[in-house]
Parts: structure tokens; C-alpha cells; sequence
């Protein structure tokens, strides 16, 4: 309902992911930034390139995850499906784009539109952590963000992510060869680790 990370973020979203900005809220574990437009980075690990589909999340009762804060012209309240059925996009030159759905309901049945969130990711760091693998820590900017109907009901949030600042973000492969964004406790340099559970951390089978 406000916090969301990279992808999952829809990180999902989860993504996201995870896992926003601005009205959205700031991520979990991240560091505020000038929004000042970031240089993308080459160093992306070969075995991320490619799309990923999250697996889909929800709660032992069947119900999904509040996601975003519905607009007062929509009624307000909650859309649903936060790491539910997102799918990122990542290049090989540090951009990624992430399309969520949103949900009317916690079953998260009623589609209501998608978001579809662009981001960089800068400033690189090869980590190592067991049980996981190509993992890098990175700055992660979002640099655009539009919402569609997508042959849902409507969608209208009450602020959408903006490139406002940025987010520290651990992304790495897990035993299962899904790509996963960190939702554990932060390292010493303020970025986050694997939980090595499911959630919190957001995870995605490569399509």
C-alpha cells in the first residue's frame, strides 16, 4: 500500500519489485536520491538478460498482497497483486522495465489496468552470498512510470512512482535459477540481503 521494491516490485512485484517513490513511498532499505538522471551500467551478469515472470504470490488463505493506493476519484482504497503476476524486462545495458498488474480484489480476479515501470541500474558490485549465485548489489532509478486499462476495469492511482530518487537493491540467482531481489536484513553498506524465504524475498522464472 505503499512500499514497494524493485521489480516485484512488483520487484512485483515483484518485483519487484518488492518491493516506491514519491507518493508511492520510498523503498524499504533504500537511500534517497536527487532524481538526477543515472548513467546505465554494462555490468549486468549474462543469465539476467532476458524476461522474467514473478511467481506468483499469495497468502496461506489465497489472498494477494495490497499493492498500490487507489486515486479519491476511484474510490479510494487498495489495489491488490503486489509480486502477483508482474513481468521484467532486463537488458544487458542496466535497463529494465517492469509491467504489473493491479487487481480490484484480494483474490486478485478483477483485473482493474497495469503499471508499467522503467528503470536503470547503476553503480555495480559483484557480492557473493550462499546459496545464491551472478548476484550484484546496485543503485536502481526509476525513469518512468505509465498506467493503462489494459482490458481491465480502469485503473487511477493516487500517485504513481516517479524518478524522485533511488533505492539500493540486491539482485542474484536462486538455487532454483530464479532471479530474486533482496528483501532481508541490510548489509553494512545499506543494501539488502536474500531472506532466503519466500516472501519476503521476490523471486521470477525466467521466460
Amino acid at each position: 500500500m505503499g512500499t514497494k521494491r524493485f521489480q516485484w516490485l512488483a520487484l512485483s512485484a515483484a518485483v519487484m519489485m518488492s518491493a516506491m517513490l514519491a507518493a508511492c513511498g520510498g523503498g524499504g532499505g533504500g537511500s534517497s536520491g536527487s532524481g538526477a538522471s543515472a548513467t546505465s551500467s554494462s555490468h549486468v551478469p549474462a543469465s539476467w538478460v532476458g524476461t522474467w515472470k514473478s511467481v506468483n504470490w499469495v497468502n496461506a488463505d489465497g489472498t494477494c498482497d495490497a499493492s498500490y493506493t487507489k486515486s479519491s476519484a476511484a474510490g479510494g482504497g487498495t489495489y491488490y497483486g503486489a509480486g502477483f503476476n508482474s513481468t521484467l524486462t532486463m537488458a544487458s545495458n542496466g535497463t529494465a522495465t517492469n509491467v504489473e498488474s493491479l487487481y480490484n480484489d484480494n483474490h486478485c480476479t478483477s483485473l482493474a489496468g497495469t503499471l508499467t515501470t522503467s528503470y536503470e541500474l547503476t553503480s555495480p558490485q559483484a557480492q557473493t552470498q550462499s546459496g545464491y549465485t551472478d548476484v550484484e548489489t546496485f543503485v536502481v532509478t526509476i525513469t518512468s512510470s505509465t498506467l493503462s486499462n489494459g482490458g481491465g476495469t480502469g485503473v487511477s492511482l493516487a500517485g504513481i512512482p516517479a524518478s524522485s530518487g533511488s533505492t539500493n537493491e540486491r539482485l542474484g540467482l536462486n538455487a532454483s535459477g530464479e532471479l530474486c531481489a533482496g528483501h532481508g536484513a541490510n548489509d553494512a553498506n545499506g543494501y539488502p540481503t536474500f531472506s532466503g524465504t519466500y516472501p519476503p524475498d521476490l523471486c521470477s522464472v525466467k521466460q
